[in-house]
């Protein structure tokens, strides 16, 4: 949401409360002082939004009532997810959108879109390190993305799996995609820049990021016909997945575990893992391990 249409008063007030909430600790406050922040936001940008859009003033009408009564963050109303499919939910003008955020749509054909316009996608951007520094570090990394550079091309209009190969990149030094486009669209192991990115960062602390299907079955199975298997001790591996997909490989995961190619050797037994954030906008969820640890198969289809 944007705090373009509040007052001067207002909207320097609320903009000031997002991003105190942004640089804060996000996993040491107390979590009745995170709901107590973050309605004193929501309350005026919804509002503001009902006045913007009127498909969301219609929903508050008829499910949620005004914003000015709402006492806790349980009483703002969760919009279904077809209201972005159906409605063009924006509160800004629409030369104001810098971007068009779409969803992978493997529920449904018609995708769920999400406007950004300047300010929210810096912020989202600030969020996003300030959610992940805590298990990342600040330190940048060699990033590998088990992708092809294709998901993450820039332009108006982007996918949440783009958007996700994006937003981690904020943490990387270099990138290199570790998947190649086949003509008709398909995913295929680049072999030759993922030995040359281990060769070169293997014994450093690297950056590895893919959604989780993409990475089961078009680089772990692909790596385990192939036989190779690189040693990576000090890598952080963080899978992303849409639910559907999640679900769909979950019945050829269930059969073996499936080792990490990434140095697994080195460990027999499973680390723990931090789930992170997950929003529900881009069925999309962040968990960040040691990726020198056995990954099970109840690990994978989660």
């Amino acid at each position: 949401m944007s705090t373009a249409g509040l007052s001067d008063a207002r909207r320097t007030e609320v903009d000031t409360a997002i991003t105190e909430l942004i640089a804060g600790d996000q996993f040491s406050s107390k979590q009745a002082d995170k709901d107590h922040d973050l309605l004193a936001i929501l309350r005026p940008l919804c509002e503001q939004m009902a006045e913007a859009c009127p498909p969301y003033a219609r929903f508050l009408a008829r499910l949620g009532g005004s914003p000015a009564v709402w006492t806790r963050v349980a009483d703002v109303p969760p919009l279904p997810v077809t209201m972005f499919k159906r409605f063009a939910l924006s509160a800004v003008a629409p030369e104001r959108v810098v971007r068009e955020l779409h969803s992978s749509s493997t529920t449904g054909q018609s995708p769920s879109r999400i406007f950004i316009d300047k300010t929210t996608a810096f912020r989202q951007s600030r969020a996003l390190v300030s959610i992940l520094k805590d298990a990342l570090g600040g330190k940048r990394r060699p990033y590998l993305v088990v992708d092809a550079e294709e998901a993450a091309a820039a332009g108006d209009v982007l996918t949440a799996r783009g958007a996700a190969i994006r937003g981690i990149g904020s943490f990387a030094n270099s990138t290199t995609y570790a998947l190649r486009s086949r003509d008709h669209g398909d995913l295929m192991p680049d072999w030759d820049a993922i030995e040359a990115f281990f060769e070169r960062h293997g014994d450093e602390p690297i950056l590895i990021f893919g959604f989780t299907f993409i990475v089961w079955s078009r680089f772990v199975r692909a790596a385990e016909a192939r036989g190779a298997r690189f040693d990576a001790p000090e890598a952080s591996f963080g899978p992303g997945s849409s639910a559907r997909r999640r679900r769909a490989a979950r019945a050829s995961m269930l059969p073996k575990p499936c080792y990490c190619t990434l140095g697994a050797g080195r460990s027999s037994r499973p680390t723990r893992y931090r789930r992170l954030s997950s929003t529900s906008a881009s069925a999309t969820c962040w968990e960040w391990i040691p990726a020198r640890c056995l990954i099970s198969t109840a690990w994978l289809s989660r």
